[in-house]
């Protein structure tokens, strides 16, 4: 989110500094079309104005098959709407073939308030390559490649006693 201070531009941004000072990098006097849903209080008022920026789905690039991973979303424009549904589609990919991707996998997201963003449960994927990809209700909004491997323990460091 940017973090915004608006001043109406008949007023003078000097006469709030002590509200936007240190605070912000930011001061307006005029508002683009399309922040004006943004502005809460009406446009004759000085007030912060939070403006959404991205949709970002998060997910670790490679993954060992034997840990349980969560795939996250940081949705900015969700204005606490609880209509909206959040799902992630797991497609699986076969890149020796080049055969058609098929579903894996269908998760429902929660949304975690604290951090605003939303969740799935966490779930441990077979060896393979794999698409996410990231929907609000049904329109897709991020997708991201991730590859799950098989973790071997044996190049494991022996341990010295400090002997040579």
């Amino acid at each position: 989110m940017r973090k915004v201070y608006y001043v109406p531009s008949h007023l003078d941004p000097e006469d709030y500094r002590d509200e936007w000072f240190g605070n912000t990098a930011e001061v307006h006097n005029s508002v683009s079309e399309s922040n004006k849903d943004y502005i809460l209080q009406g446009e004759d008022f000085p007030q912060w104005i939070q403006i959404p920026e991205f949709i970002m789905g998060m997910a670790p690039d490679r993954t060992p098959s034997d840990r349980a991973i969560s795939f996250w979303l940081t949705d900015e424009f969700y204005l606490n709407d609880i209509e909206k549904e959040y799902t992630v589609k797991v497609w699986e990919y076969d890149l020796e073939t080049n055969s058609e991707p098929k579903l894996f996998k269908t998760l429902k997201m929660e949304y975690e308030r604290q951090k605003q963003q939303f969740y799935t449960k966490h779930i441990e994927l077979p060896i393979g390559w794999y698409k996410l990809e990231w929907y609000r209700n049904d329109e897709l909004i991020d997708d991201k490649p991730i590859s799950v491997f098989e973790e071997h323990n044996d190049h494991e460091v022996p341990v010295s006693d400090g002997a040579m």
